[in-house]
């Protein structure tokens, strides 16, 4: 989400604005952002798409999708990548983190979580890719799971 003139301010938690105009967007795209977000922050950056997006418009983001029978596998087969992602650490219901230590690393999301955060965003969840991070992947393009929303075409 860019566009000539606009700026991105964020001054709190809770007063993150994406300075566009309405309903101007078609799509979004993340990169690795929420895989280092809270999950407040994380939530607070979904509620500001859909008043920038057109109906209909598409948002993108990689991210990492925990399931409860996930956990075991990654924790006995360790993970990909520099670091060995496991996500062993639940922090918060539906929230896990690579390691206790370092809570702006690595974090995981439910589907149930990132669901809810998603659909108190105003937009629906349309497809969800499994990344190779995981055993059951899908994308070999990419560490990454991608989620991909949709903001009501009504």
């Amino acid at each position: 989400m860019w566009r000539t003139g606009s700026t991105i301010r964020a001054e709190g938690i809770d007063t993150y604005e994406f300075l566009f105009d309405d309903r101007l967007q078609d799509l979004t795209f993340l990169y690795s952002v929420f895989t280092h977000m809270f999950s407040g922050d994380a939530a607070r950056y979904l509620s500001e798409f859909s008043p920038v997006m057109r109906p209909g418009g598409c948002v993108l983001a990689s991210t990492f999708i925990m399931d409860r029978g996930l956990i075991s596998y990654l924790q006995s087969n360790g993970g990909e990548g520099r670091r060995a992602l496991t996500f062993p650490h639940e922090v918060e219901e539906g929230v896990f983190h690579n390691d206790a230590n370092l809570v702006s690393g690595p974090t995981a999301y439910s589907l149930d979580r990132i669901g809810a955060m998603v659909r108190s965003a105003s937009l629906v969840p349309e497809r969800f890719v499994r990344g190779r991070w995981r055993k059951d992947g899908e994308f070999d393009v990419n560490v990454h799971d991608l989620v991909i929303l949709r903001k009501p075409a009504f």
